[in-house]
C-alpha cells in the first residue's frame, strides 16, 4: 500500500501533465488501484523514485508468483521505471 501511495502522489500530485499521460499507458487495474490510494496518509512525500523502486522489487521478491497481488507488483515495478527514466 506504501508503494501505491507513494506512486499516486507522484502521479497524480507533483507531476500533473506527465502523471497523466503515464497513466494512460498504464494497465487499467493499475489506473484503479493507483486513484483508490490516498496518498494523504504519506508522511514523507518527498521519498526518492529509486527508493520506491527497491521497496517493490523486494515486496516481488518476497511474494510468490502464484500470489493475487504478484501481477499488480510487476505493474508497480514497471510504472516506477517508466517514471525514473528520463523523457526522450
Amino acid at each position: 500500500m506504501l508503494t501505491g501511495q507513494r506512486l499516486a502522489h507522484a502521479l497524480l500530485h507533483s507531476r500533473a501533465r506527465e502523471g497523466m499521460e503515464l497513466l494512460a499507458r498504464l494497465s487499467p487495474t493499475l489506473c484503479t488501484w493507483l486513484r483508490a490510494m490516498d496518498p494523504q496518509d504519506l508522511q514523507n512525500t518527498e521519498v526518492p523514485i529509486a527508493t520506491t523502486a527497491k521497496l517493490v522489487n523486494k515486496v516481488i521478491e518476497l511474494l510468490p508468483e502464484n500470489h493475487g497481488q504478484y501481477g499488480l507488483a510487476l505493474h508497480l515495478i514497471e510504472a516506477i521505471e517508466a517514471i525514473a527514466l528520463p523523457p526522450l
